[in-house]
């Protein structure tokens, strides 16, 4: 089943709940975004948060330092996730989040999420141990590694040693949390 099909069926069995929090997480250059968009409008009205919102600002050195386990943690600020987004939308309440400023390598913004029937987090660790417990649902989007690694390196935003080092965090986060032996539904995103 295409990643497209998949979508329209999992949208329509979110459609019989009331509020349901989707985790939609997989490596970089997966496919992630394009299934959150895809499934996002399948839903009709949902909100979307995006993982890069909630990157650690970090000095360039130290980040290059960091192990693969100290990156899977350090990265991204899962914490500030749950705390300023996850808890409030799974009480029903909107939410309030400071984003990560790519430019500026600090919090920049502050933005609102509103409290939709569905609520779909997207990114690397969207389905983090420590988010689990706020996920109704949580679906892994598998990709070729060598798909993967064209991607990335079209998108041009980082070199190869800086690739390299950011996938072997990622590896670890998958390999120490069972990311995709845990998720609901996995789905193909070679296509997207």
């Amino acid at each position: 089943m295409s990643m497209h099909e998949q979508t329209v069926a999992i949208a329509a069995i979110l459609d019989r709940r009331d509020r349901t929090i989707v985790a939609v997480d997989g490596p970089s250059a997966a496919g992630k975004s394009t299934f959150a968009r895809t499934l996002a409008g399948a839903a009709g009205q949902s909100t979307v948060l995006h993982l890069d919102d909630f990157y650690r600002p970090m000095p360039a050195a130290k980040r290059a330092a960091l192990t693969p386990a100290e990156g899977a943690e350090q990265f991204f600020d899962v914490d500030r996730l749950i705390t300023q987004a996850l808890a409030p939308l799974r009480a029903g309440r909107a939410a309030r989040f400071q984003a990560y400023d790519w430019a500026t390598d600090r919090l920049g913004e502050w933005r609102d999420a509103p409290a939709t029937r569905l609520v779909i987090v997207e990114g690397v660790h969207a389905a983090d141990l420590r988010c689990r417990a706020f996920l109704d649902v949580t679906v892994f989007v598998a990709t070729a590694p060598q798909v993967r690694w064209e991607r990335m390196l079209a998108r041009g935003q980082n070199d190869p040693e800086q690739i390299r080092r950011w996938l072997a965090a990622e590896d670890w986060y998958f390999t120490q949390q069972g990311v995709p032996e845990a998720a609901d539904w996995v789905v193909p995103g070679d296509a997207a």
